[in-house]
């Protein structure tokens, strides 16, 4: 599914610590319950390159069913590069 991120200012009027979270979705496009853990991909711009994961779905508190659509939580990645690096041994982490 392809949601737009939100501008920060956006997130800190739903409480989302955003030097921690981004935050995401828009009108009738958002997670739901079952979707926490789902990574996160930035699609590259250049078609022969692969997108890059800069989060991890976090929370949830949308119920689709009666329009409850509060932003998605997400996760970011790149605070966790150098644990990332460290116990993976390597792996490269932007």
């Amino acid at each position: 599914m392809r949601m737009k991120l939100k501008h920060p200012e956006e997130c800190d009027r739903y409480g989302i610590y955003t030097p921690l979270y981004f935050c995401a979705g828009e009108t009738e496009i958002s997670t739901e319950a079952g979707d926490s853990g789902a990574p996160v991909i930035v699609e590259s711009s250049v078609p022969t390159q692969v997108g890059v994961v800069i989060g991890q779905q976090q929370l949830d508190q949308n119920n689709l069913s009666n329009g409850n659509l509060n932003p998605t939580v997400i996760l970011k990645i790149p605070l966790f590069c150098d644990w990332i690096r460290n116990v993976t041994k390597g792996v490269r982490c932007i």
